[in-house]
C-alpha cells in the first residue's frame, strides 16, 4: 500500500507492526484527506471513520457503530471506544457444527481460518506467490549415527547429559552445514540478498490445531546435548501452549520432520523472512551393493526447499551433500 512503516504505530507483541495497524493507519489517513463533492449529488450519510479490524469486532459484539463516539483524529472510531458500548440485544443464532478443537474434526464441521489456523494458512499462501520455491530430494546413510545414539544412550544412561534423538543429530548437521553454504542462510529483501550471520535454527512442532516453529539461537556454536536439551524444552512448552512469543521468532533457516508419521519424501513450505527450509523423512531400510553381495543400511530422504531467487539448484545440492557428509561421520558432531 506504500505506507511508510516508521509512521505506523505497532500493536502487537513488543510493539510489532500487524496487518491491522497499517489498516487502520490507511483509513485515518483517508479520513484526514478532503474529498470532492459535487454540487448535483444527492446528500448522503457521513461514512464513519473506521477501520475493517474495527467494523469487524464491531459486528462480531453486535454494535452499532452510529451509536459509537470516535476518540480518534477526526472522529476516527477506535477499538477502545468500542468497549464502554453495550451490543444490542440480538436473537441467539441458529446452532452450527463449528469446533475450534482440530485435534479430532468430524465430517460436517467447519473449521474457520482464525487464530493459529487463520496465520498459518495467510503465510503459507504469501510464502508461495512471493517466491520462486523448489525441492531437492537427497537420500543420506543413517547407520553411524544410528550406532553412537545406541552407544550414548548406554553411557549417558545414568548422567546429567540427554541423549540427543535422531532429529537432534539433524538439528546440528543442519546448523553446521549452513556454515559451508551461507546462501542458505539468508534473507530476500528489496535491494538483495542479505546473507545473515547468526545461524538461527527454527524446528517445527505440530500442535493441536496447527504448527508451531521454536527457535534454537546460534545453533551452529552449540554442542550436540545442548541442542537436545533445548529442542526437547521448546518442543514441551510448545505442546503445552506455555512457549513465549519471543522463541518463535527470528529463525533463519527452519527443520521440519515427518517422520515420525512414515512419510519418505515431501516438499516444505519456506517460512516467510527465509530462504530455505529442510524436511526429514522416515528412518528405513536401504540396501547397498559390495562385491555383489546386498548389505543392509539405514537411510533417510531429505526434502531441501530453496528459494530460487536467492538459491540455484547446485549450491543447494551442495548444502544437502555436506549435511549427508557430516552425517555419515557423526561423531564430529560432538565436538
Amino acid at each position: 500500500a506504500g505506507v511508510d512503516l516508521t509512521a505506523v504505530r505497532g500493536t502487537g507483541p513488543g510493539g510489532r507492526i500487524v496487518s491491522e495497524d497499517v489498516e487502520e493507519f490507511l483509513t485515518e489517513a483517508a479520513a484526514s484527506a478532503p474529498a470532492p463533492v459535487s454540487a448535483s449529488a444527492p446528500v448522503s450519510a457521513p461514512v464513519l471513520p473506521v477501520s475493517p479490524l474495527v467494523r469487524r469486532l464491531a459486528k462480531e459484539r453486535g454494535i452499532d457503530l452510529a451509536d459509537v463516539n470516535g476518540t480518534g483524529p477526526g472522529g476516527r472510531i477506535r477499538r477502545s471506544d468500542l468497549d464502554p458500548v453495550t451490543p444490542a440485544p440480538t436473537p441467539a443464532p441458529a446452532p452450527v457444527s463449528v469446533r475450534r478443537n482440530t485435534a479430532s474434526p468430524r465430517p460436517g464441521d467447519v473449521l474457520p481460518l482464525t487464530g493459529m489456523r487463520g496465520t498459518i494458512a495467510r503465510r503459507m499462501h504469501a510464502s508461495l506467490q512471493e517466491m520462486a520455491q523448489l525441492t531437492h530430494g537427497y537420500e543420506v546413510r543413517m547407520d553411524a549415527v544410528v550406532t553412537l545414539r545406541d552407544r550414548l544412550k548406554e553411557e549417558w544412561a545414568d548422567g546429567e547429559l540427554p541423549v540427543p534423538s535422531l532429529n537432534d543429530f539433524l538439528l546440528k548437521a543442519a546448523a553446521l552445514a549452513l556454515r559451508e553454504h551461507p546462501l542458505l542462510n539468508a534473507t530476500v529483501r528489496e535491494d538483495g540478498v542479505h546473507l545473515l550471520d547468526g545461524i538461527h535454527l527454527g524446528f517445527a512442532v505440530a500442535v493441536p490445531g496447527g504448527l508451531l516453529v521454536p527457535v534454537i539461537e546460534d545453533a551452529a556454536a552449540l554442542p550436540l546435548p545442548e541442542i537436545a536439551r533445548r529442542s526437547k524444552e521448546l518442543a514441551l512448552a510448545a505442546r503445552d501452549g506455555r512457549i513465549s512469543p519471543d522463541r518463535l521468532e527470528g529463525a533463519t533457516f527452519t527443520v521440519t520432520s515427518l517422520g515420525g508419521y512414515g512419510v519418505d519424501f515431501f516438499t516444505p513450505v519456506i517460512n516467510p523472512g527465509n530462504v530455505a527450509i529442510l524436511g526429514v523423512g522416515t528412518l528405513r531400510d536401504g540396501v547397498e551393493w559390495r562385491d555383489d553381495r546386498p548389505l543392509r543400511t539405514r537411510v533417510l530422504t531429505l526434502s531441501l526447499t530453496f528459494d530460487h531467487r536467492a538459491v540455484d539448484g547446485a549450491p543447494a545440492a551442495e548444502y544437502l551433500r555436506t549435511v549427508g557428509e557430516l552425517l555419515r561421520k557423526p561423531l564430529r558432531l560432538l565436538v
